[in-house]
């Protein structure tokens, strides 16, 4: 990867120097039991590495170089970590003597911004956008530097159901209602080559024809709920701070944040409800949960293809 700051290698996915601690990189790489192994097993070769590197005076350059980082503030802390997968993302965290910052780097990555208004009618119904302070091109790699959360200030949450509702709402403050029948907005979306097959499943193309009219309602949607994208602050519960914007779109389904931004095992236990009831007249907001299923799951979410494929012999909704 192209870029000025030192990053990690393929053999060392974590590059460390400085007052990081353990609970930090915890933090920031630890996604599932195989990270989590990763990571206690490279830990002391990283922070060795960072003893004999010269990453905080390089890194302080850099951020100077960029106007990031004034003549008498420091680094004193420097983590990077490149996951496993196919995006080519790194991510690092700069602990300084003001402000410290949490970087995101790739070939993908881009700016995250939604309006000013948008963001005013959310801090007033108690969700905190993490937008980028400052986002910068190296090469053809995107950089956004955001504020760094702390770990111990923040606890990863799930929302209600009211709470899901109240986002999609507060988004779409100043929006009209707009809507088209899901065969029309399937039409319009290719579908993912890992859902294909699936979809031509006799039970699929059940579903999809009972809830072909079914309408569904478009506006401004985050689109990344589902993933771990959702804090509470320590001192303040009431207030949720909400990250990755970099999926918020004007014109999508409101169903992905009306109910992704659930704990999943809610989502399924509800699905599976509206898929076991013979309804003449279904309710509305339990068909969206079956409607949520079907989008996600024409876009290649794995954990809705999961459901789908699962699927006995559709009873019509």
């Amino acid at each position: 990867m192209n870029c000025e700051l030192p990053l990690p290698g393929l053999t060392l996915p974590v590059r460390c120097a400085g007052s990081i601690s353990f609970r930090d990189a915890w933090f920031l790489c630890v996604k599932s039991p195989r990270s989590a192994l990763l990571l206690i097993i490279v830990w002391f070769f990283a922070k060795v590495r960072g003893i004999l590197s010269n990453d905080l005076a390089e890194i302080s350059s850099t951020l100077r170089e960029w106007s990031i980082l004034e003549k008498t503030e420091k680094v004193h802390g420097f983590l990077a970590y490149t996951p496993r997968d196919l995006r080519g993302r790194s991510y690092i965290v700069i602990l300084k003597s003001n402000q410290s910052l949490f970087v995101k780097i790739g070939p993908d990555v881009i700016n995250e911004t939604i309006p000013e208004s948008t963001t005013d009618h959310l801090h007033s119904a108690g969700f905190l956008p993490h937008l980028p302070i400052l986002h910068k091109f190296s090469g053809n790699i995107g950089i956004n530097f955001y504020p760094y959360l702390k770990c111990r200030n923040f606890q990863k949450t799930r929302l209600s159901d009211k709470q899901c509702k109240k986002i999609s709402t507060t988004l779409n403050h100043d929006s009209n209602d707009c809507s088209i029948p899901l065969k029309t907005f399937l039409k319009g979306k290719k579908i993912s080559p890992t859902a294909a097959s699936i979809f031509k499943q006799s039970v699929i193309k059940d579903i999809l024809f009972n809830l072909s009219n079914f309408p569904v309602m478009l506006g401004k949607c985050h689109g990344d709920l589902m993933s771990p994208n959702i804090f509470k602050i320590s001192d303040d519960m009431s207030k949720i701070v909400i990250l990755d914007w970099e999926g918020y779109k004007t014109e999508e389904p409101l169903v992905i944040d009306k109910i992704g931004g659930q704990h999943w095992a809610i989502i399924v236990k509800k699905a599976n409800e509206v898929y076991k009831i013979n309804h003449t007249n279904p309710d509305k907001e339990m068909i969206e949960v079956l409607l949520f299923m079907v989008i996600m799951g024409w876009q290649g979410f794995k954990p809705a293809l999961s459901w789908l494929s699962q699927l006995p012999k559709y009873k019509s909704v």
